[in-house]
């Protein structure tokens, strides 16, 4: 949803004609007169709290392809215009909940941009002065959304101009704040004030203490629910091990890890339970790695500890001749009979066509339903769902997937079960969709995914 052109905009006021002919048809009734007038200021005040509620500010120059996509349910709007806006009208920064900062490499540059008399150099640092007047302006902000391009040779001048970063910085302290999503290398998360509800960062982000000055204790900022993010998928990048002198995860009620390679994955799981395993109540873990590697440790840690979790949600893709075997021990270590406090299983994962055809071992998928199905061990187990996604080529012919008959025939409950199951064995190229949703709300996870 694209922004009108403010210069076209009368802020609020009816074109004279209407109002003319308004006044004239209601100057002998001043009650009705006062009652369209109260009428139109809480219209009007009621449309910009909702149109701007949820922004998107590109720090790149131009409109990002794709925004006027009905999809989206933010209001894109150029700095340039968002400022007159508020230059006028100071109060609507305050309508401002929902926010994203991005920078997009594919923009189509506006016409009426270029029509300016500006040089290049001219226009985005004029693009970058109304980013910043609109920053400052946001003083109620609920949920911030910071990702600049990477790597940062793509960085737009923005995030080289001090002053913009300091209006970011603001914003990130702001007390107000219950969500931040942080996916860049910069270390914006360690400028929380003492607490938020929902933080997403990557897992390499924050400052090494050996070149930055340790924080006070007391200055830890605690976090309900954190996601971590392993954005490359060659595994070459490592947990901050300075993250609990930053943050305090002691209390955390939610954890969602994300990562596209096993390699450091048992070592930074093992590091984030150590800290919350007596209060994480949802754990989220999602390992979708591409790659054959046998020197990574895989799923090689334990859930041992972790007796008031009450839902587990696990994504898998790769090779399952080896890494669900590693699920099935993983879900075993989880305590059992009465200790054990599961309500809620869901089990994804992504194989390949011949993982359910030529190559397809009934074994261990037998063995993840005797597990997970095993009253004994999951005694408050209530909801369970089972999917399965493969990806099929050209050539492959369907009929021949035996692993799906054989999963569709294997898994099924008796009807007097307590437990409710949900089975699905489909193709599926890209599964993992947002079956659990690590925000609060719909609205927020739209931000936080958009382009």
């Amino acid at each position: 949803m694209l922004a009108p052109d403010c210069a076209h905009v009368n802020h609020g006021r009816l074109p004279q004609e209407m109002y003319d002919e308004i006044i004239s048809f209601l100057q002998d009734d001043p009650i009705t007169l006062r009652s369209c007038a109260l009428t139109h200021r809480s219209l009007l005040f009621a449309s910009q709290k909702h149109i701007f509620n949820s922004l998107i500010l590109d720090t790149g120059l131009g409109k990002p392809v794709g925004s006027d996509e009905a999809r989206f349910k933010y209001f894109f709007i150029a700095p340039n215009q968002l400022r007159s806006i508020l230059q006028r009208s100071q109060y609507i920064g305050a309508y401002v909940r929902n926010l994203r900062i991005t920078t997009n490499l594919t923009c189509l540059m506006q016409s009426r941009e270029w029509e300016i008399g500006l040089t290049d150099k001219e226009m985005e640092q004029t693009h970058v002065e109304s980013l910043t007047f609109c920053l400052q302006q946001f003083r109620y902000l609920e949920c911030l959304s910071v990702r600049p391009a990477l790597p940062e040779e793509n960085y737009k001048l923005a995030w080289k101009n001090p002053e913009f970063l300091q209006a970011v910085q603001n914003l990130v302290s702001l007390p107000s704040l219950r969500c931040f999503d942080h996916c860049s290398p910069m270390d914006l998360a360690y400028n929380l004030k003492n607490h938020i509800e929902y933080l997403s960062m990557y897992a390499e982000t924050g400052p090494n203490l050996s070149t930055s000055a340790t924080p006070q204790t007391n200055r830890r900022c605690s976090v309900d629910f954190l996601q971590i993010w392993h954005n490359d998928i060659y595994g070459s990048t490592v947990l901050n091990p300075h993250l609990q002198e930053f943050l305090d995860i002691g209390n955390l009620k939610g954890l969602c890890i994300r990562s596209g390679h096993d390699r450091h994955l048992s070592a930074d799981v093992d590091y984030l339970l150590r800290a919350c395993e007596k209060s994480l109540l949802h754990l989220i873990l999602e390992s979708t790695t591409f790659l054959s590697d046998f020197d990574a440790d895989g799923l090689n840690f334990t859930f041992k500890n972790l007796h008031a979790l009450h839902t587990f949600h696990v994504r898998l893709q790769g090779e399952m001749g080896r890494r669900l075997p590693m699920l099935v021990t993983l879900l075993s270590t989880i305590p059992a009979g009465q200790e054990n406090m599961l309500e809620e299983l869901v089990v994804q994962i992504k194989c390949d066509y011949f993982q359910l055809s030529r190559d397809f071992h009934p074994e261990p998928w037998d063995n993840l339903w005797t597990l997970v199905t095993n009253s004994t061990h999951f005694p408050r187990l209530t909801k369970l769902y089972l999917r399965v996604f493969y990806s099929m080529g050209f050539v492959e012919d369907p009929s021949n997937l035996a692993g799906k008959t054989y999963l569709l025939s294997k898994w099924h409950l008796p009807p007097d079960s307590r437990i409710s199951l949900s089975v699905d064995v489909q193709e599926q190229v890209n599964p993992f969709g947002p079956f659990h949703l690590f925000w609060p709300s719909d609205r927020v996870h739209h931000l936080v995914r958009l382009f």
